[in-house]
């Protein structure tokens, strides 16, 4: 299986160069359109909140890139660089039966991940988009936002993790399509959480509500919706 490493390396290379060049074609998209409004949105939004949200959105894409870049990073480090392989050690010294082991290496895989995550999470919300006056959120909803992510977490990936867990020990050589076939059940049950974690959720709810509240914005959203998009 030693050919698995390198595939994953180049699958998680050119994972990364292809959003990063997919940014940067939105990004010289809005840059292209900074200085001329719509035509269908003149009469509504003023030339100066139409550079407002270019701008912003430009900025959102760098944030985007560092995101990018620390992804692949951390996905590096927990796997080549042995940090999954660390944190199942530790948690071996406590002698736990499975599914009890993986259960709890996976938790803490998955909460490391929130807190490396957080630090550019805290400054895209109170410096990127306060900065364009954006942000509507206060330090104590980020960290209300925080907890109900931990809750809804724990609340529907416990039994996914559980399950999986236990089939991989007793359902021998097919375990990988029990665990396959669980995986797709709580994603149907629950699809809004598959696709995105509560977090992510809050933050657009936040901005759609803010797009309603400021023309420019509302506007770029649907005027550059037929140009190159990458997500940030």
């Amino acid at each position: 299986m030693e050919w698995l490493t390198p595939v994953f390396v180049v699958a998680l290379t050119a994972e990364a160069v292809v959003r990063l060049w997919l940014s940067s074609r939105q990004a010289a998209a809005v840059r292209a359109h900074r200085d001329q409004v719509p035509e269908r949105f003149q009469d509504q939004v003023a030339l100066a909140e139409h550079q407002k949200a270019a701008d912003y959105t430009v900025a959102r894409v760098r944030v985007g890139r560092l995101n990018l870049l620390l992804d692949v990073g951390i996905r590096l480090a927990f796997t080549l660089g042995g940090g999954i392989a660390f944190i199942d050690a530790l948690w071996g010294r406590s002698h736990l039966a499975q599914p009890w082991h993986g259960a709890l290496v996976i938790g803490t895989v998955l909460f490391a991940l929130m807190l490396l995550h957080l630090p550019l999470s805290i400054w895209r919300t109170f410096r990127l988009e306060a900065r364009f006056g954006f942000n509507r959120i206060t330090p104590r909803l980020f960290v209300l936002d925080l907890v109900k992510e931990l809750a809804v977490l724990l609340l529907l990936a416990s039994p996914v993790v559980f399950g999986a867990l236990l089939l991989m020990d007793r359902a021998g050589r097919w375990w990988w399509f029990f665990a396959w076939l669980s995986g797709r059940s709580t994603r149907c049950s629950s699809p809004g959480f598959s696709r995105v974690s509560l977090r992510r959720y809050s933050i657009a709810s936040r901005r759609s509500r803010m797009r309603r509240s400021s023309p420019a914005s509302s506007s770029w959203s649907r005027a550059a919706g037929s140009r190159p998009t990458a997500s940030s």
